[in-house]
């Protein structure tokens, strides 16, 4: 099965808030109970992970770690889908 994860990559609370409540007050009451959509999400929100109890989050302090453990996913599991929400700039150097 194809893994799809969500990737809000830039600490933009108003965006990823946005993205969030979306995904955790919309879309979620449209799929099975059994999946929650997945997202890796920079921020440094203590508390967003209990703001959206129907998104399993994953939170990175920067761009840099977020960056990071999307190269290890993707090499883990070719399988894996990433979508980048916008805010997503690369780092060089």
């Amino acid at each position: 099965m194809t893994t799809l994860i969500h990737v809000l990559g830039s600490n933009l609370p108003h965006h990823n808030q946005t993205v969030l409540t979306f995904f955790n007050d919309v879309i979620c009451q449209e799929m099975a109970p059994s999946s929650k959509p997945h997202f890796m999400v920079v921020s440094d929100d203590a508390q967003l992970v209990d703001a959206y109890p129907q998104l399993k989050i994953d939170v990175f302090a920067n761009k840099q770690a977020i960056a990071n453990s999307v190269i290890q996913r993707a090499k883990a599991d070719r399988r894996t889908r990433f979508f980048f929400h916008g805010q997503f700039n690369a780092l060089f150097g």
